[in-house]
């Protein structure tokens, strides 16, 4: 179990799927999690936001509690995203959420556009990424042409990761530039506005 850090649902708690350690599920430490929100506070207000490789749905629940219209729940697990849904209506947010099984494979980039059309929206104002600690699938997220259409002009792409899974992220790509990285101990966030 693990707590949300700040909003109107400080304090709740988020229950956390019981899943073999081969499903590399790691919800965001709290620390991490309140420190990346305190970070773009001014970019969760009424954002339609995408919570991918959803885990628990920490990040998404943090950004519900803060008042985002809406979240869009993606995770390949049954077994995790069945968590998610209970912790929505446990937490009496499951009308602003949507909940996607879906497994992104580096192999189909189409994949990404897919998110829009099964979520329903025209475009994303946040997106939240905590993908499994594999070789470069990091460089592969941000990387992606699919923000181009994804992302809203201006909004914000934040993703967790570790040091030793890539050297770096770049600095700019055709849709992104960073603006923000900080490490948190064995992880590191870095920020990305849509230009």
């Amino acid at each position: 179990m693990t707590r949300i850090t700040g909003g109107r649902l400080r304090g709740r708690s988020i229950q956390i799927p019981k899943l073999p350690a081969s499903a590399h599920l790691r919800p965001t430490l709290s620390k991490v999690r309140s420190a990346i929100f305190n970070s773009i506070q001014g970019h969760v207000d009424g954002a339609r936001v995408l919570d991918i490789f959803s885990g628990c749905g920490s990040l998404g629940f943090e950004a519900l509690s803060r008042d985002a219209l809406s979240v869009a729940f993606v995770e390949g697990s049954p077994v995790a995203l069945k968590v998610i849904r209970e912790n929505a209506q446990t937490l009496k947010v499951d009308e602003q959420c949507r909940f996607l099984r879906f497994s992104l494979e580096k192999e189909r980039p189409q994949d990404l556009l897919d998110l829009k059309r099964l979520a329903g929206v025209e475009a994303f104002d946040l997106v939240l990424i905590d993908p499994p600690y594999r070789r470069d699938w990091e460089s592969w997220m941000v990387g992606a042409e699919a923000w181009g259409e994804l992302l809203t002009l201006g909004g914000i792409l934040v993703i967790e990761w570790l040091p030793h899974t890539v050297e770096d992220l770049p600095e700019e790509t055709p849709f992104l530039v960073k603006v923000r990285q900080k490490n948190y101990g064995d992880s590191v966030v870095t920020t990305y506005k849509r230009k």
